[in-house]
């Protein structure tokens, strides 16, 4: 197995650790993106514009032995590599909004990747249905079930510091910061809920997003309270400071059931986030915990916020059920069992 993806990504990491469960190593990957050096074998393929980055990856893919499966870690991007390699791929589909209504040539291009694909995986029973309502020949090839999270990995994050009365509240953005995680009206609501508090501090990671308009927003946004970090985390120190936080924030225009929101309901934090169609196996198990704050609409999002932090600025009480529920719900040993019957398949 060979994957095709972005080595910044939190997700391939965790795609490494369901094929070690189904006792297969993956060392090798191919990238239009920096290389980070923790795979034994990878392979940049850069040219002029990411989408020609693409074209050339899936060209020199064609050099590959004809048996060699592929794993891409995006449909639009890395499954066209794929695609154009000629090989068998399994294609992974990270986020629902390509399966929205866009350009012909951009949803032809969609729509391709998917039909050629030898296996899809997708992480919502939203994402499913979509690509269903798109082609239920494609659909019989779709399997839904969520990474989830490997616990042995979060179990070694430790809070190194909590709040109390007069002391920092931490709020933390949970997403890359992009124009589709609507990172600016979640500053802006931040913004309204907490005024001129001196004791609070906003988080917001540039992640994978749009360095542009992180820098539009730093600049917007020039506030001692605000703390803007402009370069990609690992994914430990991303953990850590979701775990030192007290508020996490999820406010995407489309998505499907993060990890970092998994990771949010295992260390027990208070969620403000958005209802989306795809959220729906997560909403039912997260309303058992009273810590989670949905927005209905985008006009809840400020007074949402200020419940939030009210709740967390609480002593807690009774006992968090957050590891619990994640084990029972959404671990990484249940996914590796799903997909290692999607691998004999494959055979």
């Amino acid at each position: 197995m060979i994957f095709l993806g972005n080595p910044a990504s939190f997700h391939l990491e965790t795609w490494r650790q369901i094929y070690r469960l189904c006792n297969r190593q993956v060392n090798v990957l191919y990238s239009v993106h920096p290389l980070k050096g923790t795979f034994a074998t990878e392979n940049l393929v850069s040219t002029r514009g990411k989408m020609l980055s693409y074209i050339a990856l899936g060209l020199r893919l064609r050099a590959l032995p004809a048996d060699t499966l592929l794993h891409a870690h995006g449909a639009s991007g890395y499954g066209l590599s794929a695609m154009l390699s000629g090989r068998s791929y399994i294609a992974t589909v990270y986020g629902s909004e390509i399966l929205r209504p866009h350009g012909f040539a951009y949803s032809r291009m969609v729509d391709a990747v998917l039909r050629n694909a030898s296996a899809i995986t997708v992480t919502s029973a939203d994402a499913k249905a979509r690509i269903v309502r798109k082609s239920p020949t494609v659909g019989m090839k779709t399997h839904y079930f969520h990474t989830g999270l490997d616990t042995q990995q979060t179990a070694l994050i430790r809070r190194s510091g909590a709040h109390g009365s007069g002391e920092t509240l931490k709020i933390m953005l949970l997403r890359n910061t992009a124009a589709h995680y609507r990172t600016r009206e979640v500053l802006v609501a931040v913004a309204q809920a907490i005024g001129d508090q001196k004791n609070k501090r906003v988080i917001v990671p540039l992640g994978n997003g749009d360095e542009t308009y992180f820098n539009d927003l730093r600049r917007e946004f020039n506030d001692s309270r605000f703390i803007f970090i402009d370069r990609p985390c690992d994914h430990q120190e991303y953990m850590q400071m979701m775990s030192d936080s007290d508020v996490c924030i999820n406010f995407p225009v489309s998505d499907q059931t993060s990890a970092t929101l998994l990771e949010a309901l295992y260390f027990d934090r208070v969620v403000v986030t958005n209802r989306l169609a795809s959220y729906a196996d997560l909403t039912s198990v997260v309303e058992k915990t009273g810590d989670w704050f949905f927005v209905d609409s985008d006009d809840q999002l400020t007074s949402r916020i200020t419940q939030a932090i009210a709740r967390a600025e609480k002593p807690q009480e009774g006992v968090r059920k957050g590891r619990d529920l994640i084990s029972e719900h959404f671990s990484i040993e249940r996914a590796s069992c799903l997909f290692n019957e999607i691998l004999e398949e494959l055979r």
